[in-house]
């Protein structure tokens, strides 16, 4: 069996102002959605870990509802006013980076065994100094056995932590003593009100 994961990067800094508003975007979103606050994780029916990056400017999110991956990192773009990429590995088979801003998709480099898709010039403002859109397209065209070591290539040149886009929400739930950003709980306001 190989690897799945999925996340969310958003392009906000990780200042406790960035991350205050983040917090208010991700509230703003969801609550567009009819979920409000839990009381706790016990009650929680979708759980957000953020974890902030120690420097850079992006923050990780990882949602328990990762089904809804493109939809939530397209409208948290809208909302908190950044660029926002969700990245997610399917089995270690295939990846996939998807951009978005202002709420609206601008592209997606994706990998699945020797084809490849996506334009990489359209990411140019998000590459790490000295990084070239020739080098991103290289990555994404470089063969791989595993869809991760691709994405971990891709992640270098973008400045994502590569950690960070090689787990999943259940892997930081689901490790005792693993040190987890902050946690955000909902529940679906019909349940809170009954």
């Amino acid at each position: 069996m190989g690897l799945n994961a999925a996340s969310i990067h958003v392009r906000i800094g990780s200042s406790a102002d960035a991350q205050r508003r983040l917090g208010l975007a991700i509230h703003r979103v969801l609550e567009l959605d009819q979920y409000c606050e839990a009381s706790g994780a016990r009650d929680a029916e979708r759980t957000l870990i953020l974890h902030p990056a120690s420097s850079g400017e992006w923050t990780t999110v990882f949602d328990s509802e990762w089904m809804e991956l493109d939809s939530f990192a397209a409208r948290l773009s809208r909302e908190a006013g950044v660029e926002t990429v969700s990245s997610s590995i399917q089995q270690s088979d295939a990846m996939r980076l998807a951009l978005f801003r202002d709420g609206l998709p601008v592209d997606i480099l994706a990998s699945q065994g020797p084809r490849c898709v996506g334009r990489p010039e359209l990411w140019s403002p998000l590459l790490e100094p000295g990084a070239s859109v020739v080098e991103l397209q290289e990555a994404l065209e470089r063969p791989a056995i595993f869809a991760e070591d691709k994405l971990v290539a891709l992640a270098r040149l973008l400045g994502l932590n590569r950690d960070l886009c090689l787990a999943d929400v259940e892997d930081l739930l689901d490790a005792p003593g693993r040190p987890i950003g902050p946690r955000l709980c909902f529940r679906r306001v019909e349940l809170a009100t009954a």
